[in-house]
């Protein structure tokens, strides 16, 4: 009986009575450390969900500017290659017109510089008696001189006149009606003047 009693009290003793048990189940100090280890793994639990939400919706964001990115340059490669088409053909154009243009002056001035030189020909003009058949050659020389520099000039000035029309319609050259240069007073000072400003200044 003794020994019996002694065994229960040891039991007693590490395991503790059901009163003792019930009361360590409900302690306010393992309580509270239960719920704070709850709240910290719960906080934890959350925080590492909303990190992969973010991860996920920043990839998805990513994934969507890349695709937007890709769009916006294949419409620009397209655009470019069409404006690159638009472009060749308008330069293809105009060489076109450019040949055609030099050439159709080029046979102008050839039939102006034979009309020139047919009328010369034979119109009638009375030499005085007292020019000699090598001041006779002189002149009739530098009439047809004269006759084919006007010829040329005429169309050189035709050219010009063609080239800065196709200038302006390209754009190369400003329109007719825009506003001239501004000219300030020390641009319009010739170097002749300069050079005598220069030195009397040194003087």
């Amino acid at each position: 009986q003794q020994v019996q009693e002694k065994l229960k009290a040891g039991f007693r003793a590490v395991v503790g009575t059901r009163d003792s048990r019930f009361a360590s189940r409900t302690n306010t100090t393992l309580k509270w450390k239960e719920d704070v280890a709850y709240a910290t793994a719960e906080a934890a639990f959350v925080a590492q969900k909303q990190a992969s939400q973010e991860l996920l919706v920043a990839a998805h964001r990513d994934k969507k500017l890349d695709r937007k990115r890709a769009k916006m340059a294949r419409q620009q490669d397209k655009a470019n290659r069409k404006k690159a088409k638009l472009m060749a053909r308008k330069v293809a154009a105009c060489n076109v017109k450019e040949e055609k243009l030099d050439k159709k002056m080029t046979i102008l001035a050839e039939l102006r510089l034979e009309r020139l030189t047919d009328v010369r020909a034979k119109s009638f003009h009375v030499e005085p008696p007292w020019m000699s058949a090598q001041e006779s050659q002189f002149v009739e020389t530098l009439a047809a001189f004269t006759a084919k520099e006007e010829a040329k000039r005429m169309a050189l000035a035709d050219c010009i006149h063609l080239a800065e029309d196709m200038g302006r319609k390209i754009g190369t050259l400003p329109a007719i009606h825009s506003p001239s240069r501004i000219k300030h007073p020390e641009q319009m000072e010739t170097v002749t003047t300069l050079v005598l400003r220069l030195a009397d200044a040194h003087i």
